[in-house]
């Protein structure tokens, strides 16, 4: 039983790293999708109240179902990570075997706080992934800034919100060193005690840990990435901000993305 349940912890925690895989491939899918309906939204001027069409709606369309794919993912990776969980604490209680990682061990110190922790994140992540650029939703948005009326499409203000997926490149890269420096079954078949201590610790966050432990081995590929996305988060942002829906001004500047990408790369 106990061989089996190691087995076990390490098939799920291989089916929550590949969820994640698919999480961040659907989600910049879907933002890539929603970005290009926000493109061709931008060439329709104010008089037009809708931003529609067989294509647009086409696009609209195939974020809905990446979002309704990514958020049913998202929910089935919290259960399974909920599974390893159960299955941990199981073990360690269950074979004299593992008696040293019971009383202030992973199970009583972290267990509590842990659940509450990832329900929380299940629902905060399935939350703003679920906002995307709807099919048939299209109305503008008006506000007066300095005393001038700027409109903004919603299509616009649902994918800055959507810019929010990124993360999911850092969840992964969090998974996949995690996964390469702190097995579970591992340590507890070796007896780590140095790692068993690390993980009974409830002050310990592991996404700091992943942070610091991929910064000291992969320090260039972080930052080279970490640059790429931030710049491309900045610019698409100063984009939709400097590029209200509203008639009677030269757009023609707004035409190519050079121009935000040099003020955010600068």
């Amino acid at each position: 039983r106990d061989e089996s349940d190691l087995v076990l912890i390490r098939t799920l925690q291989r089916r929550v790293l590949r969820l994640q895989k698919l999480i961040t491939v659907l989600s910049i899918i879907g933002l890539g999708f929603s970005i290009t309906v926000c493109e061709m939204c931008q060439i329709i001027t104010e008089s037009d109240e809708l931003c529609s069409g067989t294509f647009i709606n086409f696009l609209k369309t195939m974020s809905m179902l990446s979002t309704i794919a990514t958020v049913g993912f998202i929910i089935w990776q919290a259960s399974l990570s909920s599974r390893i969980n159960s299955t941990v604490s199981s073990l360690s209680t269950r074979h004299t075997k593992f008696k040293f990682l019971t009383g202030d061990g992973i199970v009583s110190n972290r267990k509590e706080s842990l659940l509450s922790r990832d329900r929380f994140l299940t629902l905060f992540f399935a939350f703003f992934n679920a906002i995307h650029t709807f099919p048939g939703v299209s109305y503008l948005v008006s506000a007066n800034m300095l005393g001038m009326r700027v409109v903004y499409r919603v299509e616009s203000m649902l994918t800055l919100v959507m810019l929010f997926r990124l993360v999911h490149v850092a969840i992964l890269h969090k998974y996949q060193t995690l996964a390469s420096y702190l097995k579970i079954d591992d340590t507890i078949i070796v007896r780590n005690t140095k790692t068993i201590q690390l993980m009974k610790d409830p002050s310990i966050n592991f996404s700091v840990l992943a942070f610091k432990l991929v910064l000291a081995r992969r320090p260039i590929r972080f930052i080279v990435s970490a640059a790429v996305i931030l710049l491309f988060v900045s610019t698409y942002m100063i984009r939709i901000a400097e590029t209200p829906a509203r008639t009677g001004d030269d757009r023609s500047q707004f035409n190519y993305i050079w121009n935000q990408l040099w003020i955010s790369a600068v």
